[in-house]
């Protein structure tokens, strides 16, 4: 092999592997690696018993964006709700949290495509085990669920977040 077919064949090898480090680097920036959702119980999207009554009091309700690097292609956010409260059940069969449900909807259609309202309904769901000595009285719980949260598109996205009649507010920004 001719010395100049070896300088031609190092030059395109090196243009390679540049090439393919450059993509690397480009694709870590474009397509973060978003951390998986850790929960205390499952999120569930199917009807279950929820918190009715008197005797499910739901005292707070924090939600927090833990991951929100948004970028031109990326338009999911981690996110995390914590709900605590209280309930009760009749007889021996102690009440506990079995899992979330989430609801999403869009509440409003944006004026100038910049602006995006969303609203996130979170109900903790009641299972109850028989327990010899529970007697009816009230227990506090807290539970944390964590998820992946979509923006409606660029520019300010607003999101309602309530669990009966507490509410707090996630803001995400999504920039071109």
């Amino acid at each position: 092999m001719s010395k100049k077919v070896k300088i031609i064949l190092g030059i395109i090898c090196s243009l390679a592997l540049l090439a393919i480090v450059g993509l690397l680097i480009l694709s870590s920036y474009i397509s973060p690696d978003i951390p998986s959702p850790k929960s205390d119980v499952p999120i569930t999207y199917k009807i279950g018993w929820g918190n009715n009554g008197e005797e499910f009091i739901i005292e707070s309700i924090k939600a927090e964006v833990l991951y929100p690097h948004l970028t031109l292609t990326n338009s999911k956010a981690l996110v995390e709700y914590t709900v605590k409260g209280s309930f009760s059940y009749k007889g021996s069969w102690k009440p506990y949290v079995k899992s979330v449900h989430v609801s999403e909807r869009w509440i409003a259609e944006p004026q100038n495509f910049e602006d995006n309202f969303g609203e996130i309904e979170i109900v903790p769901l009641v299972g109850v085990k028989s327990d010899d000595n529970y007697d009816g009285e009230q227990i506090s719980f807290s539970v944390t669920v964590q998820d992946y949260l979509y923006t409606g598109g660029w520019g300010t996205n607003t999101y309602t977040v309530r669990s009966q009649d507490k509410v707090d507010t996630i803001i995400l920004h999504q920039r071109k």
